[in-house]
């Protein structure tokens, strides 16, 4: 009945911290989460959105609801997925032990089936077992609960470090890697040809007897009598490994848990992982060597060389070089090796093709170059972020072709096709009001990502957008980051344009408006389209009342939002719907609006899941900007907006979901869900 769905569709509008209307769900659990799930979102919260994903596919019928459990699990790896997802990894650990509360038997075979190598790297599984130790719970319960999981963890990097080893053993015949030196593998690994093995960093993450992670992660073994005997990490991990010779019947068997693990087991753990760490050519093990002069800098990877800039330049932590210091550094000047080294990193700055950073965040750089304080830092920042963009441009492509590839295959048009080669239309907008601020510290705060996504993004859009950004606070503001003479801003000089509009209030609907303004002053096209991605806390001001019964306004005096009635009548229309309404009013089409998320508490979405024209993503990563272009590609359809009939992009948040959720890189993961009979993955076959 008419009226019975206007009560439901009444029941879930909300407003947001600072009076702007939004939905309290897009409809889908599984949008919400995968909207909502951020990097600063505590365990309460994850663990009731997965538990409410998992009650709602309970309620889904028929071959649907096999689906909508796989997408539970499909969430998960896509939030930690280190190179086609979001890159997060706490929020990923605690997400993950909740499905093990719910599918135990799964989670031990994703995890043996060296997922988390595939997905994000080996350390994952140290990660979580720290999170498991600090839980609060005796050890009997701990061990009831996780020793499967804890199992499983062993078994699987034990296993594939065998696997390096037989590699590598493979590799220095008819030499044993058992028996080789060091400096002679090391020498055979650098000789002109040679045929290196591809191993895994399984041996890098292998803990050692004397670091605090062999005291934190220990686990237990149990006696004959059923209590439980502590094992330090190593001990525990060694034991997997260690069978002992029955001498009445010559088989070999279980090392009893009663007995030590011996000494030639220990050396033995120790010399073989620093082999495997010398196939590795871990950077960190050469720096505590002090072999500098050894250390190839295109091989680091990008978060070592974040970590560890200052000493890699061979630079004092709080001093910047003098003139005289610019080419040997300040921080070990004298030392002939620690400054063939910084001539090393700075010759890579020249060809950002040669820097690794595709692991690290657009915010993360573009925060470290507006802090630069030496020309090397400044030319290392930069030489990242040129890395980053090339990066970006390549899988901005990547996605063109593969879209074109699929329209092709579909019969469709070569407009269409040729339209989807030249797709990458957008402008990237930030939220620098003051809400930005107000979670975590610098550089992990909402201003910072959002400044930094939008800087990133006016270097990889097409080439009509780029170098454009647009802004807003309490006023909307543009940006050009050319400079006079046509040369493009560094990062930094784009990132100081943006800071110094930040502060205040957030009058998204201003925004709106200027863009109207800068359409009609500018005579654009009133079909011309374009994406504007707005990056955000989602908090939006509402400054009047034709958007809402209250006025908020910011308080220079509280540093905070107040926010006054002025109706009693509640009009119950979104922020955006009411933005819809002002462009079709003034005849224009509106652009495709991506609202990228950076509230982990948010209480909301700003539409919902099957609303045309938007989408929703979230978290740090660069990564989920390729969705974007689906929108931009998707076929044209029309809505009704205030009775009246408009184009739009048949593009909406569930299908950007659906298309997160069966990306090929979930392939693997794929066969794991449908190989499961656990619970409700019964269904998904």
């Amino acid at each position: 009945m008419a009226f019975a769905s206007a009560i439901h569709d009444s029941a879930n509008y909300t407003t947001g911290a600072k009076g702007a209307i939004m939905k309290k769900t897009s409809g889908d659990s599984r949008v919400d989460c995968f909207t909502n799930f951020s990097k600063d979102t505590d365990i309460d919260k994850i663990r009731s959105g997965v538990e409410q994903m998992i009650k709602e596919a309970g309620f889904v019928r028929g071959e649907d609801k096999g689906q909508y459990i796989a997408d539970v699990f499909k969430l998960w790896a896509h939030k930690r997925h280190a190179r086609e997802g979001e890159k997060e990894k706490l929020l990923a650990y605690r997400y993950f032990l909740v499905l093990y509360d719910n599918f135990p038997k799964t989670c031990v075979q994703i995890v043996t089936e060296r997922l988390f190598g595939e997905i994000g790297y080996w350390k994952d599984h140290l990660l979580i077992w720290g999170l498991i130790m600090d839980m609060e719970m005796s050890d009997r319960a701990r061990f009831g609960k996780y020793d499967p999981l804890i199992q499983s963890f062993r078994d699987t990097f034990l296993a594939q470090r065998a696997d390096d080893l037989k590699a590598l053993d493979t590799f220095v015949t008819p030499r044993s890697i058992r028996n080789i030196d060091t400096d002679v593998l090391e020498t055979m690994l650098t000789k002109d040809g040679a045929k290196v093995p591809q191993l895994t960093f399984v041996g890098k993450y292998c803990v050692r007897e004397r670091s605090s992670e062999n005291k934190h992660l220990y686990w237990f073994t149990t006696l004959p009598d059923g209590t439980l005997k502590k094992q330090s990490h190593v001990s525990y991990m060694i034991r997997g490994s260690l069978k002992i010779r029955n001498r009445q019947n010559g088989t070999y068997e279980e090392f009893p848990s009663e007995k030590d693990v011996p000494f030639g087991a220990k050396k033995a753990w120790r010399t073989l992982n620093a082999k495997l760490n010398v196939a590795l050519d871990v950077p960190e093990v050469k720096a505590c060597a002090k072999r500098f002069a050894d250390m190839d800098p295109t091989k680091f990877p990008g978060q070592f060389k974040i970590r560890n800039a200052k000493a890699l330049l061979n630079e004092k932590l709080k001093i910047k070089p003098t003139d005289y210091e610019e080419e040997t550094g300040n921080r070990h000047p004298d030392d002939p090796d620690r400054v063939a080294l910084r001539k090393k990193m700075r010759q890579m700055f020249t060809d950002p093709s040669k820097m690794n950073a595709d692991q690290i965040f657009p915010h993360i750089i573009a925060n470290k170059a507006t802090k630069a304080s030496s020309t090397a830092m400044s030319d290392m920042q930069q030489a990242l972020w040129d890395a980053k963009v090339m990066s970006g441009l390549e899988r901005l492509e990547e996605t063109r072709q593969k879209i074109a590839a699929e329209l092709e295959a579909a019969g469709a048009t070569n407009e269409r096709i040729n339209s989807a080669l030249a797709s990458g239309n957008i402008i990237g907008c930030a939220d620098v009001s003051a809400s930005m601020t107000w979670v975590d510290n610098e550089p992990n705060r909402p201003l910072d990502i959002a400044m930094g996504l939008v800087c990133f993004i006016s270097q990889i859009a097409s080439p009509a957008f780029r170098d454009t950004a647009l802004s807003f606070t309490s006023q909307p503001k543009t940006f050009s980051f050319k400079h006079p003479s046509g040369r493009p801003m560094t990062v930094k000089e784009r990132m100081d344009e943006i800071i110094k509009y930040s502060g205040g209030s957030t009058n998204y609907k201003g925004l709106h408006e200027e863009c109207l303004r800068l359409c009609e002053r500018n005579n654009v096209p009133k079909d011309e389209e374009f994406v504007i991605y707005v990056a955000t806390d989602g908090d939006f001001d509402t400054m009047d009342s034709s958007m809402n019964p209250s006025r908020s306004y910011y308080s220079s005096v509280s540093g905070r939002y107040v926010q006054q009635q002025t109706s009693k009548t509640h009009p119950w229309v979104t922020a955006h719907a009411h933005l819809e309404k002002m462009w079709k009013n003034a005849g224009r089409r509106m652009p495709i609006i991506v609202y990228h998320n950076l509230n982990s508490n948010s209480n909301g979405v700003q539409e919902d899941k099957n609303h045309k024209g938007v989408i929703l993503l979230s978290g740090r990563s660069d990564t989920v900007i390729k969705y974007v272009l689906y929108g931009e590609c998707a076929e044209e359809t029309t809505k009704i907006v205030d009775g009246v009939e408009v184009k739009v992009r048949n593009i909406d948040p569930y299908t950007i979901f659906r298309k997160a959720m069966d990306d090929e890189h979930h392939d693997h993961l794929d066969n794991i869900l449908r190989s499961s009979s656990e619970g409700l993955l019964s269904y998904y076959k």
